[in-house]
């Protein structure tokens, strides 16, 4: 009689709880997700690297950065960084509350794109927004978004 029950429910891999949905953590994970890591942890990565960057070709003044944010190459590499952290903070929204990880994923991206458009329009003339790759990752913002929560969503299960 010392075998395990084979009709006993399986137990949780590595002792966790499931977690209970609860509205006040899928907004704690909109908040985290499209506020904390993606405008937040963002920003300020980009700034670094760009103050690197910057310092590496020599030109740490600000017209320099300025230059070089304006530069094809730096677009670029803003477009990319901008939808990595737009990514991570999906990821992180659906880690948080994952018994919805698509669409509290989407709502950290919306949440993101709505608080960024008008901190974008601060620094730049309402013309030059929506072109290039800024246009391109707005649009972006939310696909993104949804592919860093599918991503957690697949850990998840």
């Amino acid at each position: 009689m010392s075998e395990p029950n084979p009709y006993a429910p399986p137990e949780s891999p590595l002792g966790r709880t499931p977690v209970r949905p609860s509205l006040g953590r899928a907004i704690v994970a909109v908040l985290t997700g499209g506020i904390g890591v993606d405008l937040m942890l963002g920003t300020f990565s980009m700034g670094v690297l760009f103050g690197v960057w910057a310092l590496l070709l020599g030109d740490a003044d600000a017209d320099g950065i300025e230059a070089l944010t304006a530069s094809f190459p730096g677009e670029l590499f803003s477009f990319v960084v901008g939808m990595a952290f737009a990514a991570a903070g999906g990821y992180v929204a659906a880690r948080i509350a994952p018994w919805r990880a698509r669409p509290v994923a989407a709502a950290a991206g919306a949440l993101s794109l709505v608080v960024s458009i008008p901190l974008a329009l601060l620094g730049a003339e309402p013309g030059d927004l929506f072109q290039g790759a800024a246009g391109v990752g707005f649009v972006l913002q939310i696909p993104f978004a949804v592919l860093g929560g599918s991503l957690a969503a697949r850990r998840a299960a």
